[in-house]
């Protein structure tokens, strides 16, 4: 009786918040990084931030879910990448150096993208509870 008025499918959860949330830091991430000559920075975190407002929508179709899950999941890989090869070129002071705010923001986002993921996997398993014409 209590979860019913919590968690139906109109109102806003509290993971439509955190994921709101998540995705105005990816535009505040694609702003601090506009003034750096790297393109693929700002598109990657304006991409993210469109995957993190895209789950904000109640009523997204399974096969669209299933291809946003994909291009998360890219991303977040991407983002574990780009991280992992900046990480070896710091040295002993690497909190002094400007690789390291490159560093901590890739890894951010890509643990900022696994509840963006969880959303849209988790309207995936709707698709074994709910009957296929009434998605």
């Amino acid at each position: 009786m209590f979860r019913g008025k919590i968690f139906d499918k109109g109102k806003p959860g509290y993971m439509q918040y955190f994921n709101g949330l998540i995705g105005c830091g990816f535009i505040i991430l694609a702003l601090l990084h506009t003034a750096e000559m790297s393109h693929t920075c700002w598109i990657s975190y304006s991409s993210a931030a469109l995957l993190a407002f895209i789950s904000l929508k109640s009523n997204i179709h399974l096969a669209t879910s299933r291809i946003l899950a994909g291009v998360t999941t890219l991303l977040m890989f991407f983002y574990f990448a780009s991280f992992f090869t900046v990480a070896p070129g710091l040295e002993d002071e690497w909190y002094r150096e400007n690789k390291f705010w490159e560093a901590i923001s890739q890894i951010m986002a890509a643990f900022c993208l696994i509840p963006v993921l969880s959303n849209y996997t988790c309207r995936l398993k709707t698709e074994f509870h709910i009957p296929h014409h009434l998605n």
